[in-house]
């Protein structure tokens, strides 16, 4: 990363962090299963991070890059949506949640609940797959002071790799709607295909079909809703974050094309675009979730833990003499 990888070294300590499991209330009163990683010192916080998992993923999968950030003495939360995971009811039929909901309700209040806790420390949200437009969504953007996202996009199919697109397309935009409206839930588990969704968000994934990511905002009459449109965009412009935007060679979803889409919805962050392949690693593939494996322990995180938090973090970053590139 050029001069930037030379401000500072990041240590590979023994594992000394410890899970805190906490029940968080979203915005509207609803019960979130949530886990502090933190280190078991009391000691002064200056960088404190919460995580937005990908769709359909239990906030468990992030855990091990969650406790490495606390090794290095930055508390991380993790927390499951509304309808996932710890915080899914028993029944998923007839449940009602939305995307904006795991925004406006559920990441809100985790980012309050993270500001409370830790005052005065640099918040920083990092948003997977499509977390990464979850925290779009929330109605206190202006807490956020540092974004990461890892393999962000919107879900427009035709941002995908070539292969990738025609059996996403089936995938979300014909198979995920009828089973859904056939089960009352997209099962999720049952078709191994990661975490069970509620209605409410597979259908919504299911209409997103066009570029324009609020193409599916309709009246009755079939004109645009351009009151949830502004009202939804404002919170997006909302957000001024310093913004570390990563995705992967590799990756058949979060390509150039869909991270350049996904920044676009974030008018007023200053992003930093990171490109980092398999030689930048163990040389094994990455793809869309492999970064969260620990085998990226000594490799892929050290590198992003210390441009994330680089000071120098501004619009480009310089390629390594190996393959990470900026685009």
């Amino acid at each position: 990363m050029g001069s930037a990888r030379t401000l500072f070294t990041v240590a590979a300590p023994p594992i000394t962090s410890q899970a805190t499991e906490l029940r968080l209330h979203a915005k509207d009163g609803y019960p979130l299963a949530g886990r502090l990683w933190s280190l078991s010192e009391d000691r002064l916080v200056h960088k404190a991070v919460m995580i937005n998992s990908g769709a359909g993923i239990n906030c468990g999968f992030y855990n091990r890059f969650a406790s490495f950030l606390a090794d290095q003495g930055v508390p991380t939360l993790v927390y499951d949506y509304r309808g996932i995971g710890g915080s899914r009811p028993r029944s998923l039929r007839g449940f009602r949640a939305s995307v904006e909901e795991w925004g406006s309700k559920d990441c809100a209040a985790a980012l309050d609940w993270l500001s409370g806790r830790f005052p005065g420390a640099t918040r920083v949200v990092v948003g997977h797959s499509v977390g990464g437009f979850v925290t779009g969504f929330i109605t206190n953007g202006a807490l956020v002071d540092r974004m990461l996202l890892i393999s962000a996009h919107t879900g427009y199919w035709r941002d995908y790799g070539r292969k990738a697109r025609v059996p996403m397309y089936l995938l979300w935009h014909a198979l995920m709607p009828f089973v859904t409206r056939v089960v009352g839930y997209f099962p999720g588990r049952r078709l191994r295909l990661l975490e069970d969704l509620p209605a409410g968000v597979a259908l919504e994934w299911a209409q997103r079909r066009k570029p324009d990511f609020w193409s599916h905002l309709k009246l009755a009459d079939g004109s645009p809703d351009t009151v949830s449109i502004q009202r939804y965009t404002r919170r997006f412009d909302a957000i001024r974050a310093r913004t570390l935007a990563i995705r992967f060679s590799d990756d058949p979803f979060a390509t150039k094309e869909a991270t350049e889409r996904i920044l676009g919805l974030y008018k007023n962050v200053t992003a930093t675009r990171l490109v980092l392949a398999t030689t930048d690693g163990d040389g094994r593939p990455i793809g869309h979730f492999g970064f969260f494996s620990s085998r990226f322990r000594d490799t892929l995180w050290p590198l992003v833990f210390r441009e994330l938090f680089s000071e120098t973090l501004v619009n480009e970053v310089s390629p390594t003499p190996q393959s990470a590139s900026s685009v």
